[in-house]
């Protein structure tokens, strides 16, 4: 198994998003194909624990794993990729196929025997490059002659496409919406504009969501967010919350400097320690 992966801003923010069983259903409901969409049961999915992702992608990836049971009383399980490269990767499917299998050897590992779950593996994209990649297995593989294509590997996937939605269109969920417009406009040149798309139902969403929103942008941001345009921006789309919004954020934003002078200091202690340790070890040497 992958070794634990040093968490992203990109990563943070979708396991808040999706780290939600509420949430991830609404997700489920709103981009799966209807005729999978319209079978899930009314129970919540179960968010099952654990990574698959290779060490070495996890700057690129972030997964997720639910159990979602169906109104025929079947199961199965939906393995979410958050696919966060600046475009399109062909090996995507290759990738998928790899976390797929470590998740049926975890359920082995763990006592399961066959027949074991179906997999329905969706990548969330966010790259602003058009995803043009196939989204099927066999189309990475050489074209098969009939007579052997019954050996052939095959398998599909779900694509969400977050440049390729509306941003009206992104989901009847204001949380959910909020989220995803985060993902897909975070790292917008014009702070002020994508903090109102990102907010713009900030008053129908918990104080705790909006600092979440608004401390990703801060991560992404090639530049230091000014406080005085969130300050403007709450007052226009969340005036009810601004107060507890404000403070919320200048506790995180003043914890953020006191670690920082901390990281600071503990590397001039260590500077000044290697100088007067060779200092010492010349005076000796002469």
């Amino acid at each position: 198994m992958p070794k634990k992966l040093k968490a992203t801003p990109h990563d943070s923010l979708f396991k808040s998003l999706v780290g939600k069983p509420e949430t991830a259903q609404k997700l489920f409901r709103e981009r799966l194909p209807q005729s999978v969409a319209a079978g899930m049961a009314d129970s919540l999915p179960e968010l099952m624990s654990g990574s698959f992702v290779d060490e070495k992608l996890s700057a690129h990836h972030s997964d997720v794993l639910y159990r979602i049971k169906f109104t025929d009383e079947t199961e199965s399980l939906v393995y979410i990729l958050l696919e966060h490269k600046s475009k399109p990767d062909p090996l995507t499917p290759l990738q998928l196929k790899r976390y797929m299998g470590r998740i049926w050897e975890r359920l082995q590992g763990d006592g399961g025997r066959p027949p074991f779950p179906n997999i329905i593996p969706v990548v969330l994209y966010h790259g602003k490059q058009k995803w043009n990649a196939s989204v099927n297995f066999r189309d990475i593989l050489e074209t098969t002659p009939a007579d052997r294509r019954d050996y052939q590997l095959d398998f599909r996937y779900e694509l969400i496409d977050l440049f390729q939605i509306a941003d009206d269109d992104m989901s009847e969920d204001p949380r959910l919406a909020s989220f995803l417009l985060a993902l897909k406009h975070g790292r917008n040149s014009d702070v002020e504009r994508r903090l109102r798309l990102i907010l713009a139902l900030g008053d129908r969403l918990e104080v705790v969501d909006v600092s979440i929103l608004l401390h990703y942008v801060d991560m992404v941001s090639p530049e230091e967010v000014d406080m005085a345009i969130v300050g403007k921006v709450l007052d226009d789309v969340s005036s009810s919350k601004r107060e507890a919004i404000m403070n919320t954020l200048e506790r995180e934003i003043g914890e953020k400097f006191y670690r920082k002078g901390i990281a600071e200091g503990e590397a001039r202690g260590e500077a000044r320690g290697e100088a007067r340790g060779e200092a010492r070890g010349e005076a000796k040497a002469l």
